[in-house]
Formats: structure tokens, sequence, C-alpha cells
């Protein structure tokens, strides 16, 4: 008998000997308590089949996964069935296990399957391929969310139009954290590059010998936290929402996913989560002018923040700016009158503005018009990410069981820093620069 079978039949029993108890209350006959104990006991047994069958399936999906690694090892190629000569496990299996979609059609399909197996009306058998913590029972750890829809979210967040992470340099690890050497440098003088490497022409040499050269190396370290995020979903629109309710659940993960970290690379303290470059030692602040009007920005201001960007860094550089700031932006001039932000319009019928040739991009996390950040000229490829794995999900019942919703909690871990400690002092000139440079208050 299929495990689904054995559940219902576990249910009617404990149905019945519930109906007798309700029906006969306080004057219950011993020849009635008789028959309840005879369904207890039949309820029982069932259960002792559901625990012995979901072994038994454990043992076949667990020995599937080991003879499939082992022939991948050897031959580099995918195996597409189960070894026949082994008890237990059939094609079926394999093939289910190597589906990302564990066999459904949407991520909708498998919420409304989640939602009708944790309220007993049926049990889906994909969903023994979903089991979190090897268990298919929804209320001893719920269930995963098929990888491919799990995979959906991070993809999306880097291809997602706002989407900051995809703009820095990312790296992917697989252990606890990353450690890597980094340059010390905060000076581009002579014997001060990359913390102390020294260059000579043959006529600069000395007579004896080449000049030693010694550079200092700091080490960069991240450790992906992890970021949270529930989906809460009820009931009625699992089961009447179709292939919309997975496209809703998807693109509110994937939202929620990229605006916490988008904050983080921002305004992250760097304490369980990414150190924001708002926040970092290496950013710099250029003052107001002396008779500023509060809450405004002028064409000193982003002439002298223009100034303290690298030059080398200014091809992939963009200014993320508060929304509110749009109007001062558009009504900075030059000393001739001239607009200094200019309208491009793209092949595609979008438009860019920009100012210096570029890119303006309006962002929620920057702070308000009039406060130090509102304006932020950056090279995000400065500023470092690195995530473990990607997105991990899973479903549960029973978080909100009494409220009739179904919660899909969504997991990525993440660590982010900016590469540079502190500004550093270019080779000609006593202004130091930095790959983040933003306003000062003005107030």
């Amino acid at each position: 008998m299929k495990i689904s079978e054995l559940k219902n039949e576990r249910k009617n029993l404990l149905a019945a000997a519930d109906e007798l108890v309700k029906e006969h209350g306080e004057d219950i006959s011993d020849e009635t308590l008789g028959q309840v104990d005879e369904l207890m006991a039949q309820a029982d047994e069932a259960s002792a089949k559901i625990e012995a069958a979901e072994a038994r399936r454990k043992t076949a999906i667990d020995t599937a996964n080991r003879v499939s690694a082992a022939n991948a090892a050897v031959t580099a190629e995918p195996v597409t069935a189960a070894p026949s000569a082994i008890a237990g496990v059939s094609v079926g299996v394999t093939r289910e296990l190597e589906d990302k979609t564990r066999g459904f059609a949407d991520l909708g399909a498998f919420a409304a399957s989640v939602m009708e197996s944790g309220t007993g009306h049926s049990f889906d058998e994909r969903l023994d391929f979903c089991a979190a913590n090897n268990q298919t029972i929804g209320s001893q750890g719920g269930f995963l969310v098929p990888p491919e829809f799990s995979q959906e979210i991070i993809s999306g967040l880097y291809g997602a139009s706002d989407s900051l992470i995809a703009r820095t340099t990312n790296l992917n690890i697989t252990g606890d954290s990353i450690t890597f050497p980094a340059d010390a440098e905060t000076s581009r003088v002579n014997g001060s590059r990359h913390g102390g490497v020294a260059g000579y022409w043959k006529s600069e040499l000395p007579l004896a010998a080449m000049t030693e050269s010694n550079p200092t190396l700091r080490e960069v370290k991240l450790e992906p936290e992890c970021l949270t995020v529930f989906v809460k979903v009820t009931d009625k629109l699992l089961m009447n929402g179709g292939p919309a309710v997975g496209q809703w659940i998807n693109g509110a993960a994937q939202d929620e996913v990229n605006f916490k970290v988008g904050d983080a690379i921002v305004n992250g303290n760097g304490v369980g989560q990414p150190l924001g470059f708002l926040q970092s030692g290496a950013l710099i602040s250029v003052a107001k002018d002396g008779s500023q009007t509060a809450a405004t920005l002028s064409a000193s201001n982003v002439d002298r923040m223009h100034l303290r960007l690298p030059a080398n860094l200014r091809a992939g550089a963009i200014w993320l700016h508060n929304q509110d700031a749009e109007g001062e932006i558009a009504n900075l001039e030059d000393g001739n009158g001239n607009a200094l932000m200019r309208r491009n319009f793209m092949l595609d019928g979008s438009m860019v503005n920009s100012l210096y040739g570029i890119p303006l991009v309006p962002c929620e996390y920057m702070p308000t018009l009039g406060s130090a950040g509102d304006l932020t000229l950056c090279s995000l490829q400065s500023y470092i990410t690195a995530t473990r794995g990607g997105t991990r999900s899973d479903s549960s019942i029973h978080l909100n069981f009494d409220k009739l919703t179904t919660a899909f909690r969504f997991l990525l871990e993440i660590d982010g820093s900016p590469k540079n400690l502190v500004p550093t002092t270019p080779y000609q000139g006593s202004s130091t620069v930095s790959p983040f440079v933003t306003t000062a208050v003005r107030a």
C-alpha cells in the first residue's frame, strides 16, 4: 500500500474513533469503548506501517544518491536512471531527484500541494522528494521548495534593474568564510603604491644595488551571514490562484531579498550583515558651500565630488541618489547657465540621465535630500560581496496554522565590504581620492 493510502487510512480510523466518542459522550458504553480501542489500535498499526515505509523510501533515495554520485565521479556523465541491480530503487525515484522541479509545473502548483497535504485533504507523493530534514511529514520540518524555483530568486536578484549586488565584485564561496590578501595602499606616491612596491629606471638606480621594496598587504575576510525572508500566503489564495501565486511568491521574495541586500551594501553596519560604503572609513564626504541653503545641491558640490573619484574608476561609476534629489539635480547649471544633467536616449527607447557622462541612478536606500549621502558618486566594482551557495527555501503550514496561512522561507548567505579601508593620496596632488564620494549634510 502507498504511503498516501496509509495516511488516508489512518486519518479515517481516527475520524471514526472521534465520531464515536462525540456521539455517545459521557454515556459511552463498554461495547463502544471497545470499538474505539480497536480503531485506535488499527490507527497505531497504520502509523507503524507509514514509519516503516518512509524509512524504506529514505534508504532507497540515499542509495540512489550514493550510486549516482559514484557513477558521476567515474564517468563524468549525469546518471539518467537508477541501477536496476539495487533492490528498492526505481528509475522513477532517481528521475524525480534529478528533476529540479521535483515534478511540479511551477511554484504555485508546489505551494497548493503543500497546503493540501498539511490540511489533511490528501498527500502528494512528489513532496517525498521535497522533505526537509529527511522527513515527509510537514510538521517535522516542512517541505523544501524545489531547486528550480529557489534558483529563480537568486537569478532574478542579479538581473533586477535596481540590483546593487550585480554591480559589485561578487565571489561565490563554499566554506564558512573567505580571506584573501589585498593591498594596504593608502597613497599613490613613489614607493607607496600597492603598500610599498617601488619601481626604478636604470638611471635612477643606486650604483651599488637596486633599492629594496617592501609591499604591505592586509587581509580581507568575508563571512557570509544568513538573510531570511518570509512570504506568507493565505490558503484560499493557494487553492484558487493557480500559476499566478507562484509568480507572486517569487516576485515578492526576490524584491525583499534585493531590498535587504541593497540597503546593506549602502547602509549596513558590518555586524551580522555587510558593511555599507556609507559607513566605511574609505568614504570621502565633500563639505557644503559656505553659504549653501539647506536641502539643496550646487554645481560646486558635484564638481568637487567628481574630482575626488579616481580617474581610472570613472568608466564603471554611477551616481546613486535619493529620488527627492531629482529636482535639484535637474536644476544644476554651469557658469554659463547650461544644464549639467544630460538626458541620454538609449536604443531600446529608455532614457538614462547622467552627470559628467556618468549615469544617475535613483536609489531608495540613499538618505533623503539634504542629508549626508543623498547624492553619492561610487564605483561598486570596488565593493566585494561574498555569497555562499544560492537561495535556499522551504515552506510550512504550521507557523501560521491558526490563521489559514502557509509560510515560505527564503535564505541567502552573504557578506560584503569595500576593498579600501581609507581614502588614497594621489600620485600628484594633495586631495585624497576614493571609490566612494558623497555630499556632507546641507542643513
